[in-house]
């Protein structure tokens, strides 16, 4: 467009009734956009699960560790004998969206003990 067709097209009252839309425009994409870095900081940092135990003198895959809704370690309350427990527990989210806390048992032991992360 040229600025003459620009300044016929854009008159005062054109862009008085234009005005709340592109306030709101406006606002939408700073919304969008502040949502977007919040998402990235919140990623937080990659741990790798460690799925495999000991069953007698061979190493047995058990399935992936399992998320659970509470910080309570199922074999703590069951009395499992001999079961890996651990206190720490890491707040995270799957490949699929599905969040959980996850023991620090099913985490491969160089990512044990907290990672350097804050305490909840």
């Amino acid at each position: 467009m040229t600025y003459a067709v620009l300044r016929h097209f854009l008159t005062r009252q054109r862009l008085k009734k234009l005005q709340p839309f592109l306030v709101l425009a406006f606002f939408l994409a700073v919304a969008v956009i502040a949502v977007n870095w919040w998402k990235e900081d919140r990623r937080g940092t990659p741990i790798t699960v460690y799925n495999k135990v000991t069953k007698g003198l061979e190493m047995t895959d058990t399935g992936a560790g399992y998320l659970s809704s509470r910080t309570v370690n199922s074999c703590r309350v069951k009395g499992c004998p001999e079961a890996a427990q651990s206190s720490l527990w890491y707040r995270v989210t799957d490949d699929d969206g599905n969040a959980g806390y996850l023991a620090e048992v099913w985490v491969v032991r160089d990512q044990r003990g907290g990672l350097g992360l804050p305490n909840c």
